[in-house]
């Protein structure tokens, strides 16, 4: 999905996949740090925490331009 959508210009649907993507990572990290806590898995799940949280940001980060872009809701209906 995200290979297909990199070019496509800001819009309500890009902005709903990052925001998707990134929240994802981000429960996913979340879920890693509490099966590291409560001993069900080794230190090696640090490292794929770390790779899940860098993701969630980086998507985060770049929705941050996609808003601007929308300042009002009609645009977001719209789509221009």
């Amino acid at each position: 999905m995200c290979l297909f959508a990199r070019n496509a210009e800001p819009s309500l649907t890009r902005y709903a996949l990052a925001a998707g993507i990134s929240t994802i990572s981000i429960i996913l990290a979340v879920l890693g740090i509490v099966e590291w806590r409560e001993r069900h898995v080794n230190g090696q799940i640090l490292f794929a925490v770390f790779i899940e949280l860098f993701l969630g940001i980086a998507f985060l980060l770049s929705n941050r331009s996609a808003k601007k872009n929308f300042t009002d809701k009609r645009d977001w209906v719209n789509n221009k």
